[in-house]
């Protein structure tokens, strides 16, 4: 076996060698127990927003928090959409402790947006301290929606409110547009 080898095995047996209080220790395994506890740990929380995110979110299904110091917040825009988009069948756990906002949209709008199926292991909580709120104000119809769920649900699943929701839908046009808005609407 030659040298380049030698060290290559030694690598993948022990890691770095190094001494420790006059005794041979090796580092590597120590080092590899850390690095996947903290990765296994990272993957079992799924996203957790504890900041003032400023731009809509979209998440795909996985488990979503929002902490009471974090917010998701879209202000004064003439873009149409949700701020957050659930862009999947939704078969997590999505939990809201903190602030939703979309601020003056001008059309259609949602706090959440789940644009499949809420299965039967999904949640959606919006807590004590959760605070959706949804404004719209513009020329066309609005519709204006807390949480949207576009499809069906499916027993086992959970929604629900203990904190506030609220929704303004605003029409410029009193003749022949009209405006309406929902806390939590689901499309069957």
């Amino acid at each position: 076996m030659t040298d380049t080898a030698k060290q290559f095995w030694q690598t993948l047996r022990g890691g770095r060698m190094i001494k420790w209080k006059g005794r041979a220790a090796s580092m590597a395994p120590a080092l590899a127990s850390v690095s996947v506890i903290a990765l296994s740990s990272a993957a079992a929380f799924g996203a957790v927003i504890n900041t003032d995110l400023l731009v809509a979110q979209s998440f795909g299904d996985e488990d979503v928090t929002i902490t009471e110091d974090g917010s998701v917040e879209v202000l004064g825009t003439d873009d149409l959409g949700p701020v957050v988009e659930l862009t999947t069948d939704y078969d997590s756990s999505f939990e809201n402790n903190g602030l939703i906002r979309f601020g003056l949209a001008s059309g259609d709008a949602s706090g959440i947006y789940v644009e499949g199926y809420l299965k039967s292991g999904g949640s959606i909580r919006n807590t004590s301290t959760g605070v959706i709120s949804v404004i719209s104000s513009g020329d066309d119809s609005n519709e204006v929606f807390g949480i949207h769920i576009y499809e069906d649900i499916e027993d086992g699943t959970r929604i629900e409110n203990s904190g506030l929701i609220t929704v303004d839908a605003f029409s410029d046009d009193s003749y022949s547009q009209m405006a309406y808005g929902r806390g939590i609407a689901l499309e069957v």
